[in-house]
């Protein structure tokens, strides 16, 4: 077959099931990324090229598919181990940048359920003299985590902690001028309201907590925060947008000034907190 033969009948397949425009968003991507060979199509080409379509029409991300994602101003290895990396993290990340920049200052930083790495990385990046700590339950996560710390070049510190039991609390014992995370935040009886795609190939650890409420990383990080910030300390956290105003209530009645900042759509996104 031709590369311009597959081609068609590829974006034909990926039009029924998406549309147009975002089936053409999708199969540049995956040309552009997997890659696929389009000067010598040859029979493995074509083999290789068909398997990455058919994951595809699977609904598998393409990110997986490619093994890399896009985030903030960087790519980043990613697994099915890992969530894949979404905008409105992008927006967590610059508000912290932005609010950070213009101190000249060694902060102290801990990204809880850090996942690829993306956010722990990217402030390290842009605050390089952060001291930056990244913590996650899950041993797989932290092995792409350390893998896109050394693409790119900075020097964050990652370690296995399951956050929800505190016994494990006693070894993060310095103080925090930023506490930063975008936890498990969906009830698992909620489960019926993520996208299918997302169900079934992203970790269910990363999304669900197990509770009924997907309040629980919410209460603990408050708790955590309490006796762990600097005097002018924040903790900054993407929110479950449909319990934005009882997550606040949370962390106000743990003692913190708190502030809802809104994304780009509009929707409530981050809380910025510190304790009074």
């Amino acid at each position: 077959m031709l590369y311009k033969d597959w081609y068609d009948q590829a974006l034909s397949q990926l039009i029924a099931l998406h549309g147009e425009r975002e089936a053409r968003s999708l199969l540049r991507v995956l040309i552009e990324d997997f890659p696929i060979k389009k000067q010598a199509f040859d029979t493995r080409a074509y083999t290789e090229a068909q398997s990455a379509l058919n994951r595809l029409l699977d609904g598998e991300p393409v990110q997986y598919i490619c093994g890399k994602a896009y985030f903030y101003d960087s790519t980043f290895k990613v697994s099915a181990s890992v969530l894949i990396p979404r905008p409105e993290t992008e927006e967590l990340v610059d508000h912290i940048i932005k609010t950070y920049k213009s101190q000249d200052r060694a902060l102290s930083i801990v990204d809880i359920g850090t996942g690829s790495g993306c956010i722990a990385i990217m402030l390290k990046k842009h605050l390089p003299s952060a001291h930056v700590l990244g913590l996650d339950v899950s041993e797989d996560a932290l092995a792409i985590a350390r893998d896109n710390a050394v693409l790119h070049r900075t020097d964050v510190q990652f370690e296995v902690l399951d956050f929800l039991d505190e016994r494990h609390w006693s070894g993060l014992g310095r103080q925090w001028d930023v506490i930063v995370s975008n936890p498990p935040y969906i009830p698992l009886s909620e489960r019926h309201q993520v996208g299918q795609s997302c169900l079934t190939f992203e970790p269910h650890q990363a999304l669900f907590t197990g509770d009924r409420d997907g309040m629980e990383f919410y209460s603990a990080i408050a708790k955590f925060g309490r006796g762990r910030l600097t005097p002018n300390g924040h903790v900054f956290l993407e929110l479950n947008e449909f319990r934005a105003a009882a997550i606040e209530q949370c962390f106000s009645g743990h003692g913190y000034q708190t502030g809802i900042i809104k994304d780009l759509s509009g929707k409530d996104r981050i809380l910025r907190c510190r304790v009074r």
